[in-house]
């Protein structure tokens, strides 16, 4: 076999084997229609983060207290106010509210954590502290 027959050869079977890989293979010019690693809809459904998913506290809504402060007695710890008609010491409460300051002209009250100040003599104004 001479060099030009080993050629031919060799030639025919470098074709012949890019031939039968090629055959199954799509053209180059054409595109890959769809990601080979997309999971198919409605296969799959989302999860929702833990975030999302857990129920959100209901926020409570915190009405103004709606009663007359007759007199105080600023004393320190020792402080007193007449509520409606109640002596309250501190940290005691009225209607849901907990008497927290006492001071000469009035008292803060708090309830949820807001405060309010309740002037002497007059019926809540509901001023914010």
């Amino acid at each position: 076999m001479n060099g030009r027959d080993r050629r031919c050869r060799l030639a025919a079977v470098v074709l012949g084997a890019g031939c039968i890989a090629g055959a199954g293979a799509a053209p180059a010019s054409e595109e890959i229609r769809r990601n080979p690693f997309s999971v198919p809809a409605g296969l799959i459904e989302p999860v929702p983060d833990a975030a999302s998913a857990a129920p959100k506290p209901a926020r409570k809504r915190v009405r103004r207290p709606r009663f007359e402060l007759r007199a105080v007695l600023a004393a320190g710890d020792t402080s007193l106010a007449n509520v409606d008609g109640t002596l309250l010491a501190i940290g005691e409460r009225h209607e849901g509210y907990r008497l927290v300051e006492v001071g000469e002209d009035g008292a803060v009250f708090e309830r949820a954590g807001r405060r309010w100040r309740i002037a002497l003599h007059s019926p809540a104004t509901g001023d914010r502290r």
